[in-house]
């Protein structure tokens, strides 16, 4: 299971991409796989020239009366395999904290500690099975 190299919180009524188009000057030289919610050509150019090189699957154009290429289709399996193991730690980071059920924290700073303290006790789990 993959372990995390950037973790932070955001607003459940703010789309990933604007989370890191905020980061875009902190993030450097790495590749990113994502869904397809991330699917932006003017992200992709502007993560590319900090040497960020972003990967998604290929979206259907919608009215595209004929399937993906088989490139696009190989291109996006391979995309779903690199995400599969994040999306099961996202699953399993779930499952063993309920870290979702914060419905009596009623702060900023308790919400903060209700969530990092979590996953700060899940990864011990994970790395001291």
């Amino acid at each position: 299971m993959p372990l995390p190299e950037l973790m932070l919180l955001a607003p459940g009524n703010i789309h990933d991409s604007v989370v890191l188009a905020s980061l875009e000057d902190q993030v450097r030289g790495f590749e990113l796989y994502a869904d397809k919610a991330y699917i932006e050509e003017r992200m992709k150019e502007s993560l590319a020239m900090k040497n960020v090189v972003l990967h998604t699957p290929v979206k259907k154009v919608r009215g595209r009366t004929t399937d993906l290429h088989l490139e696009e289709r190989l291109y996006s399996t391979a995309v779903s395999r690199v995400r599969q193991p994040i999306e099961s730690f996202f699953n399993w980071l779930q499952q063993h904290t309920q870290v979702q059920l914060a419905s009596k924290v009623r702060s900023t700073q308790g919400l903060y500690v209700h969530v990092f303290g979590r996953i700060c006790a899940a990864l011990l789990l994970l790395l001291n099975p």
